[in-house]
């Protein structure tokens, strides 16, 4: 009888979840055949999904009118997320496998064994990047907008969020490190 009742619960559930992916699909549904429908036929009541009449002119009004600049609007939208590919492939490597080319890269800079090798890293790498944008993101507009005006005591507050990542740069990398040297694993030499 459970077996039965689960088998009964599971087709409700389905049924449910594909009605209302149904009616989740239905405005972008709606939209897409929009650009097919006369202009006096997409509001129409009762609202059809299918065009009456079916036109190609919204597409060539679109694409012939030079206020629409749809080539560089498509640019704009590969590069961005050509841009985001990129940052979070970053996000994704993990920091040890640039240890060698680092360790390379600051003995030619003649930078070995000082702090500005333990800085300049933390200030490059993808994830402090990440973490400064979100920062300065949520500084509110009013202190933004009152630094802008000439009032540059208030302007002061801005400094908190970016002075806690630009501090904790360094040390989290440090301390990644230091902690990953001094696991038990690692003195004991077993693999870890």
């Amino acid at each position: 009888m459970t077996k039965k009742k689960g088998i009964v619960t599971k087709w409700i559930i389905t049924v449910v979840l594909v009605l209302f992916g149904l009616v989740c699909i239905y405005p972008f549904l709606f939209t897409v055949s929009s650009a097919f429908k006369p202009t006096g036929e997409v509001l129409s009541t009762p609202l059809q999904l299918i065009p009456e009449h079916f036109t190609l002119q919204n597409m060539k009004t679109v694409f012939a009118n030079p206020y629409f600049d749809f080539g560089q609007w498509y640019m704009n939208t590969v590069v961005m997320t050509v841009c985001t590919l990129v940052l979070l492939a970053g996000l994704m490597i993990p920091s040890d496998v640039m240890i060698m080319p680092r360790y390379m890269l600051f003995k030619e800079l003649g930078i070995l064994n000082t702090m500005w090798s333990l800085v300049l890293p933390a200030a490059v790498d993808v994830y402090f990047v990440f973490m400064l944008r979100q920062a300065f993101i949520a500084i509110p507009d009013s202190i933004r907008w009152s630094s802008e005006s000439g009032r540059p005591r208030r302007a002061r507050c801005a400094r908190p969020p970016a002075s806690a990542c630009t501090i904790s740069m360094p040390e989290s990398g440090c301390m990644s490190r230091a902690v990953r040297c001094a696991s038990p694993a690692k003195r004991n030499g077993a693999p870890p």
